[in-house]
């Protein structure tokens, strides 16, 4: 019998961290001090919950395993926007939406990963905590590989427009 396999992957939360200045150039400069080269960050890993999770009788096979993903995107907050010109202010949106497009793409990537692992696990007859344990971790190597290339090939979004090039 095949075990009851579920995983929801949440929307992101947005986590803002302050970047301050009165202007882009100074924004920009506190983004690079801040965070260098990234500056927003998708996260998922270590997000994981087991919702309800249920063992056959021999302790080791997965009848039931309902879990959950709950990732979070790091992304500036310009405090002084509202003090900015027009035409910062103007850019700032634009970058902005740019940002949250780029990791809402690593959002997409981590999805596809884990409608990977749940085609895995659902087709593993008996599974076992083991052997969930081990594909979870494959997954995780393969996603975040697929995670880097998105950021190489995009230069961390640069290339999308999610940079503020001042």
């Amino acid at each position: 019998m095949a075990a009851d396999i579920k995983f929801k992957v949440k929307d992101p939360e947005e986590v803002p961290y302050d970047a301050e200045g009165s202007n882009l150039v100074e924004v920009a400069a506190h983004l690079n001090g801040l965070m260098g080269a990234e500056w927003a960050e998708y996260t998922a890993e270590g997000t994981e919950n087991l919702d309800a999770g249920e063992l056959a009788a021999d302790g080791v096979t997965i009848v039931k395993a309902h879990m959950s993903l709950s990732p979070y995107i790091i992304i500036p907050k310009w405090v002084g926007k509202d003090k900015a010109s027009p035409e910062d202010q103007k850019t700032w949106k634009k970058f902005m939406k740019a940002l949250r497009k780029h990791e809402m793409k690593h959002h997409k990537i981590q999805k596809a990963g884990i409608k990977d692992l749940l085609a895995k696990l659902k087709s593993t007859k008996n599974l076992t905590q083991p052997q969930l344990v081990t594909l979870m971790n494959a997954n995780g190597l393969t996603t975040a590989s697929a995670q880097d290339l998105y950021d190489r090939t995009t230069q961390h979004g640069k290339l999308e427009g999610a940079w503020l090039d001042v």
